[in-house]
């Protein structure tokens, strides 16, 4: 992942990851973690696919956003808590390579 999208992430998203890993931590959103999980589980998989041909990280992760709001519509409003779900996942090392 390069420094400058990283330096953004770390700015702009970063700050709410606590409270998205609190919300996921709760036994009442269980089904929502197990979602979180089958998604991330996917993700590895189709990262696996399509690492080398998408390239660096932040590209991936822009590239699956942009797929995930096509075939999602509704979620345009949404789009950058969207965003901050799959940078969240990242840096929780749910996807994508652990270096």
């Amino acid at each position: 992942m390069g420094e400058d999208y990283f330096d953004q992430l770390k700015l702009r998203h970063e700050p709410y990851f606590l409270g998205i890993q609190k919300f996921l931590s709760e036994p009442a959103n269980e089904a929502v973690t197990e979602a979180y999980g089958r998604v991330a589980d996917e993700l590895n998989f189709r990262l696996a696919v399509f690492r080398e041909e998408l390239g660096a990280m932040e590209r991936v992760i822009l590239y699956v956003h942009d797929e995930f709001l096509k075939a999602n519509p509704q979620l345009e409003p949404k789009r950058n808590l969207v965003l901050m779900m799959l940078n969240f996942m990242y840096a929780s090392c749910d996807w994508g390579r652990k270096v």
